[in-house]
């Protein structure tokens, strides 16, 4: 099964609470570039936090969705799948 989550307006905290109550095992973060202004979703902080909290962290750019093909890091966005 496949659950999509996501983290604005939540403190990491609260997001561990949400993913236990599911029964989450794993998160697989699609951002491209995993950082976040938000505190403790910063790709090492986020991973850190999940598999303290028994959850493992992956990170798969490759499934990211740009906003604009500026954003990738060539100038032809992947295919979709």
């Amino acid at each position: 099964m496949l659950f999509s989550v996501g983290y604005a307006g939540r403190t990491v905290a609260e997001l561990l609470d949400r993913l236990h109550e599911q029964d989450i095992r794993a998160v697989v973060d699609v951002r491209l570039n995993p950082s976040s202004r938000q505190p403790g979703f910063s790709k090492k902080a986020l991973a850190a936090s999940l598999e303290a909290g028994g959850i493992e962290y992956v990170h798969e750019p490759t499934l990211a969705t740009a906003t604009s093909s500026s954003t990738w890091p060539s100038s032809t966005p992947p295919t979709s799948r």
